[in-house]
């Protein structure tokens, strides 16, 4: 809602900025919570490129 409000009454570069700033406190909110592993996401990431490679 918040980017709806800031694209239409502010214009693009509010729009973008909302997004930024709601994306970064997305990370942070998971991060604090203990939702997000970088550890189990790199290594997802690894695993999935070797199987790709496989083929």
């Amino acid at each position: 809602m918040a980017l709806g409000f800031a694209g239409a009454f502010g214009g693009v570069i509010p729009f973008f900025v909302v997004l930024c700033l709601g994306l970064i406190g997305l990370f942070v909110g998971w991060i604090a919570e203990g939702g997000f592993d970088l550890k189990a996401s790199r290594d997802a990431y690894r695993a999935g490129t070797h199987r790709s490679r496989s083929r």
